[in-house]
C-alpha cells in the first residue's frame, strides 16, 4: 500500500535523480569539450612537427645530391690523372722543372 509519505519521498527522490543525471550530462559535456580541445592542439603541433621534418628531409636530399655531384667530379678527376699517368706516361713536374714567367 502506499501511503503519502512514500508519494513524497518519491517524488523528492525523482527530483535528485533527475539533477543527478544533469550534473552528469554537464559534466561529460565539459569533459569531451576539454579533450576536443587537447586533442586539437596535439593535432596541430604534430603537424607543424612534420612540417618541420619534411622541411629537413629536403634540405638533407638537396646536400645529398650536391655530395653526389662532387663525389662524381672528383671521381672523374681521379680517372682522368690515371689515365694521363698511365696511357699517356704522364708525370708531375718536379720542383726545379717547374718555370715561372713573369710579365
Amino acid at each position: 500500500m502506499i501511503s503519502i509519505r512514500n508519494i513524497k519521498f518519491m517524488k523528492r527522490n525523482n527530483s535528485l535523480n533527475v539533477g543527478r543525471w544533469l550534473f552528469a550530462a554537464w559534466v561529460s559535456v565539459i569533459g569531451s569539450s576539454l579533450s576536443v580541445v587537447y586533442l586539437s592542439n596535439a593535432c596541430r603541433v604534430l603537424t607543424s612537427e612534420i612540417a618541420n621534418l619534411e622541411r629537413e628531409s629536403n634540405i638533407l636530399q638537396e646536400t645529398w645530391g650536391k655530395y653526389l655531384i662532387e663525389k662524381g667530379t672528383h671521381t672523374s678527376l681521379n680517372n682522368i690523372e690515371s689515365l694521363a699517368i698511365n696511357k699517356l706516361n704522364m708525370k708531375a713536374p718536379k720542383r726545379d722543372e717547374f718555370i715561372a714567367i713573369f710579365p
